[in-house]
């Protein structure tokens, strides 16, 4: 059975506003807390402002898929 393109690759490329990319490995956390979140949600601000902020660059910040962080 063919593999579908998207499931070969253990990691994906995510632009930002911002210029330059980030290589989120997509990975499981459970131990992640509040104060993380709001770290890497903070560093997202400084780079592309609060307009800019999404929830796919927190995931990234975070080593998280996109859907993960929600």
């Amino acid at each position: 059975m063919p593999t579908l393109p998207a499931l070969r690759h253990w990691h994906r490329r995510v632009r930002s506003t911002g210029s330059r990319d980030t290589r989120a490995v997509c990975r499981r956390r459970t131990d992640l807390n509040e104060r993380e979140v709001v770290v890497a949600a903070s560093r997202g601000i400084a780079r592309v402002g609060v307009a800019g902020l999404t929830m796919r660059a927190v995931a990234a910040e975070l080593g998280l898929s996109s859907m993960a962080s929600y």
